[in-house]
């Protein structure tokens, strides 16, 4: 209820209670008369409700912690310090936009041994990155609804959204071995490679069953064969971040490359493959591949911190992003901008530094529920996904394969038609 319809409330409640003292006196009965002073006594009651203090202080927790995965449905609590008649409190939250509130799912406040109060309600993660809440607005309602009076609730809390998580989607990948060509970016050493690298003397510590019987029998000494050392399958994860999908009205399309890119890095991870990633923008950042839960890590902060960055041709921001990587690792190119131009040539680039490039293409999902759009909005998301199918099909002579995600594929089903799935865990 707003305050102009509580004050005409009660200028009504007023008009009738004067009216019944009125006709009290005037018809000297006290049946008028008695019945105005619960009249009376109830805007008493409500003026006492409404100005009573209203709590500034509080704090905000969720169910899971300040780390949320996107996806997840949490509780959040609101706790209120030295609530006075909690019961006619109501909250208005400034929920974050990567947080949605479930319907329905908010209670009032419920007081607490101590005096505190506290309400709770269910938010949905919709969107990954750091979320801040902004100030709610708490309102104190006398019983009838005659009055009420709000102040600004400051309670600042910030919780993070980490992208999708490999392991709870059961995404499980198999990683390609490792190329052998081009040259190494490490000095050979003796390992239980199977590469052969080249031929030495014999020392101490060899292991006879690397004598070259051949050459020692032909040079009249004792020589060994090196091997190169096993060394984990490389990845190197590129990433279009220019936000071209927000051009047709799809902005989600942006979150989902990030969502395959962070699904894809962790599986590989956790497949004990060595993964980067560079983030093609106008300023394009990049992490040099490596392993383990720290690379993970760094990388899902990338992820988080990702925004959709400056239009430029994707050739150009690939040659500006790959001058400090290694040679030696797989390319994998995650751009749902299919159209552009320079694609082509940027794919050829990477084939020819990195030996092997593969395409994938997030599908521009199409509304769905209560959002369905217009007719020719989901007209044009149709559209773009039969020229994306189109595109991909021309550069698939390219790469060593091409394939778009739809919407309504899960990733895994995805990366088994890319010959990467693994067994489901």
């Amino acid at each position: 209820m707003n305050r102009v319809a509580a004050s005409r409330r009660l200028f009504h409640v007023a008009l009738l209670i004067g009216v019944c003292g009125f006709a009290a006196l005037l018809f000297n009965t006290w049946i008028l008369a008695a019945a105005a002073i619960p009249l009376a006594g109830l805007l008493l009651l409500a003026f006492v409700e409404v100005v009573l203090p209203i709590p500034a202080r509080g704090e905000r927790k969720t169910e899971l912690g300040d780390q949320l995965l996107w996806g997840d449905e949490t509780q959040i609590e609101v706790k209120l310090e030295r609530a006075w008649l909690p019961l006619n409190l109501q909250l208005e939250e400034a929920m974050p936009e990567g947080l949605a509130l479930v319907p329905n799912s908010q209670t009032g406040f419920q007081v607490l041994p101590g005096g505190d109060a506290v309400a709770q309600y269910r938010v949905r993660v919709q969107r990954r990155g750091d979320q801040r809440f902004g100030v709610a607005r708490l309102k104190r309602i006398s019983a009838l609804g005659l009055l009420e009076r709000a102040a600004p609730l400051a309670i600042p809390t910030r919780v993070t959204v980490l992208p999708p998580s490999a392991r709870n989607l059961g995404v499980r990948v198999r990683p390609r071995p490792p190329q052998r060509s081009g040259r190494t970016t490490r000095a050979a050493r003796r390992g239980p490679g199977d590469d052969f690298y080249a031929l030495r003397e014999y020392m101490p510590g060899d292991s006879i069953g690397d004598v070259n019987w051949k050459a020692t029998a032909r040079l009249n000494r004792v020589i060994t064969n090196e091997f190169l050392p096993d060394e984990p399958p490389r990845y190197l994860l590129y990433v279009d971040t220019r936000g071209a999908g927000a051009e047709f009205g799809q902005g989600d399309v942006f979150e989902r490359a990030l969502h395959l890119a962070s699904i894809l890095a962790e599986a590989l991870l956790e497949a004990r493959a060595h993964v980067g990633i560079v983030l093609l923008s106008f300023h394009s950042v990049f992490l040099v591949p490596g392993g383990g839960a720290n690379q993970l890590r760094r990388i899902r902060q990338m992820i988080i911190d990702a925004q959709p960055g400056q239009e430029a041709s994707i050739h150009e921001l690939v040659l500006a992003g790959v001058a400090h990587l290694p040679a030696r690792a797989d390319a994998i190119l995650i751009t749902p901008n299919v159209y552009d131009a320079s694609l082509g040539a940027a794919v050829g680039f990477l084939q020819a530094r990195h030996g092997r490039c593969t395409i994938l293409a997030p599908a521009f999902p199409e509304p769905a529920g209560d959002e369905l759009g217009t007719i020719a909005d989901r007209a044009s998301g149709a559209l773009l996904n039969a020229e994306q199918a189109t595109a991909l099909a021309g550069l698939h002579r390219l790469a060593d394969s091409a394939l778009q995600w739809p919407p309504d594929e899960p990733i895994a089903i995805t990366l088994g038609r890319l010959g990467m799935a693994g067994r489901a865990r």
